[in-house]
């Protein structure tokens, strides 16, 4: 098939399939651009949150979830992310809420908010359509709209709220019954030995008490 018939369907020629292209290669070098600044700025969230926390919070137990919107022609993800951190440490799980990153801009909006939630003042935790959802003892409750990371965030409160629940049930104290009687002694006659009264024979002698 000669070049002519190849690109016989094409009303422009080949040179019709130029400004595609280009948008094509365009639109990939944009994503990857946008892929490498999400994570950037997700690192940058993540550390921001870490120093609010204090040195007892690690990067290993932290779980970011995400909320986006916006979009933009040849852009596959959006163009606005907001974030909250979680940190399921052994003695407490660390919120950071308030971040944020714009593609458009490559800003990053670090936490506005850090605290300290006790595992014990958390009675359920729940990932309910795109809702992570954790209730308080008190009546109150943490939640957040997410897009990604509820269940990995809800897996990680949950175990730790055990864990808590099963050392304090180890350490709860063990009772001690302590039952006090009072008993009658008498002397034997024989021997001098105490022996109880309620005994007819002397414990260390064997003679008979109250005998003659």
């Amino acid at each position: 098939m000669s070049k002519g018939a190849a690109y016989a369907f094409l009303p422009l020629g080949p040179l019709g399939l130029l400004p595609l292209v280009l948008a094509v290669v365009g639109a990939a070098m944009i994503n990857a651009d946008a892929g490498r600044g999400y994570d950037a700025a997700r690192t940058q969230v993540v550390q921001a949150a870490l120093a609010r926390l204090g040195p007892r919070y690690r990067p290993q137990n932290t779980v970011t979830v995400g909320f986006w919107h916006g979009t933009s022609p040849f852009i596959a993800g959006a163009l606005h992310h907001e974030f909250a951190v979680l940190v399921a440490e052994e003695h407490a799980l660390g919120v950071c809420e308030g971040a944020a990153w714009g593609f458009e801009r490559n800003l990053v909006r670090p936490p506005a908010a850090a605290r300290e939630v006790p595992y014990e003042t958390i009675t359920n935790v729940q990932e309910i359509n795109g809702q992570l959802l954790i209730t308080l003892a008190a009546g109150g409750a943490i939640s957040f709209i997410t897009k990604a990371g509820a269940l990995d965030a809800a897996s990680a409160i949950r175990a730790r709220v055990h864990q808590r629940q099963a050392a304090a049930s180890q350490r709860q104290p063990v009772l001690h019954q302590i039952v006090e009687r009072q008993v009658v002694v008498m002397r034997c006659r024989y021997c001098g030995q105490l022996t109880a009264a309620e005994l007819r024979a002397c414990q260390s002698c064997g003679a008979m008490m109250g005998g003659a």
